[in-house]
C-alpha cells in the first residue's frame, strides 16, 4: 500500500499548497517548508523507533508508534480525518 500513498500525498499536498498560496507569491516557500517537515519527521521517526527497539523491544516500539498518528490527527482537530468513538 505504501507504493500508492506516497505519490498521492505528494500530488495532493502540492495541490493544496497551490490553492492556499494563490496570489501570494509564496508557493515555493510553503512547498519547501512542507518538504522540510516531512524530512524531519522521517528522520525523527527512524531515530526514535530505532532507539526504542535497541533499548526496550520491537513490540514496545511498534505499540508506541502505532498510536502516534491517530493522536496527532485528533489533536489537529480535523473532523474529516479523526476517528470517532
Amino acid at each position: 500500500m505504501l507504493g500508492y500513498r506516497t505519490p498521492i500525498f505528494g500530488i495532493v499536498s502540492i495541490l493544496v499548497i497551490k490553492d492556499r498560496t494563490r496570489g501570494t507569491g509564496r508557493f515555493n516557500l510553503a512547498a519547501g517548508a512542507l518538504a522540510t517537515m516531512v524530512g524531519i519527521g522521517a528522520a525523527l521517526g527512524v531515530s526514535v523507533g530505532g532507539t526504542l527497539i535497541q533499548h526496550v523491544s520491537y513490540r514496545f516500539s511498534r505499540n508506541r508508534f502505532g498510536g502516534v498518528r491517530p493522536t496527532l490527527v485528533r489533536c489537529a482537530g480535523n473532523p474529516a480525518l479523526s476517528r470517532k468513538g
